[in-house]
């Protein structure tokens, strides 16, 4: 980078991406196993209270702020499940905690 990108911007790139405040990282393979390790035997309590052929909605809504990513990866694994994502905001939008993310049916 040097003589190319102004060096104090590479160093306040470099900082800023050292301390970013994450809760964690996952590869799309580490997320489809938490998801199968979720679906285990099944919800029994689901299982008994609704019907099979009854479609269930959830909302997804932030926690708090931040910036949204990994919206392909998303559709790419509750596609797999036969599950339909519906998202409200694009990658790299800027939300706010309680914003409504996306739509699960």
């Amino acid at each position: 980078m040097q003589n190319i990108a102004n060096s104090d911007l590479v160093a306040e790139v470099k900082y800023r991406l050292n301390n970013l405040a994450i809760d964690s990282l996952l590869s799309t393979g580490q997320l489809e196993q938490l998801i199968e390790e979720d679906e285990g035997f099944g919800d029994i309590t689901s299982e008994a209270v609704v019907d099979e052929d009854k479609t269930v909605t959830a909302h997804i809504i932030s926690k708090d702020e931040g910036i949204l990513a990994g919206i392909d990866i998303i559709k790419e694994m509750f596609a797999s499940k036969n599950v339909q994502v519906i998202f409200n905001l694009k990658d790299g939008t800027k939300i706010a905690k309680n914003d409504l993310l996306m739509c699960l049916t």
